[in-house]
Order: structure tokens, then C-alpha cells, then sequence
């Protein structure tokens, strides 16, 4: 079988590799920069059947803590950001994702202004 430019031989043993999910450059844009705003994700449909990424998945291997995870995620990062207005990357800083299995940034560097008193 060819895949992608590449020849799978009858009977090899293939692993799927996690890490590749959401990396598809025909599916979007920068594939592989780190972008929590990535306009090319429809969160609308991110936890259901419909999403056009792969996380929590829906059907045979659907993680059902993931709506406990949404709301808990919804709730810390609100919470986060409206103490820390202009949150931005700190000068200079790039993300970059490592990992084999699962993929995740090694280090976030960010700065911010303070709040008002």
C-alpha cells in the first residue's frame, strides 16, 4: 500500500502515532506552531462527534471525563485571564512542542500587566 509517498509492505506492523494528530497541513493552517487562538479549530464542535481535531474523542474510546475537563479548563483559564490582562508570550519566546507519544510545550514564558488595584 502507498501512503502518502511512502510504501507500506503487505503484513508490517504499523503504530499510530498520537503525536502526528491535528498536524495535517490540508486541514491547518501552521500545523506545527503552537497557537491557543488557532483560528482554523471550530471549538463550537470541539467536544463532540463533529470536531475537526482529534482530542477527547467521541465513539468507541470517548474519554468520558472530557466534559468535567472542559468546564474545569473554562473555569481556570477565565479565571486566569481576567487577573492577568494582556497576557502575552515574553518577548522573544517561541513555543515548542516535544514529545513523542503525547505532544505539549516544554515551557510557556509569558508576561502580563498588572491589574489595577
Amino acid at each position: 500500500m502507498e501512503l502518502s509517498g511512502t510504501t507500506i509492505p503487505a503484513g508490517a506492523t504499523c503504530i499510530l502515532m498520537l503525536a502526528a494528530a491535528n498536524r495535517d497541513e490540508r486541514h491547518f493552517q501552521r500545523p506545527d506552531e503552537f497557537d491557543v487562538h488557532r483560528p482554523d479549530l471550530d471549538v463550537g464542535k470541539a467536544f463532540s462527534g463533529a470536531a475537526n481535531h482529534v482530542q477527547f474523542v467521541l465513539g468507541r474510546h470517548f474519554c468520558v471525563g472530557s466534559l468535567l475537563a472542559r468546564a474545569e479548563m473554562t473555569v481556570a483559564l477565565d479565571l486566569v485571564l481576567d487577573r492577568l490582562p494582556g497576557l502575552r508570550y515574553q518577548e522573544g519566546f517561541t513555543p515548542r512542542e516535544a514529545g513523542l507519544y503525547t505532544r505539549s510545550v516544554e515551557s510557556l514564558l509569558v508576561e502580563f500587566d498588572p491589574a489595577p488595584a
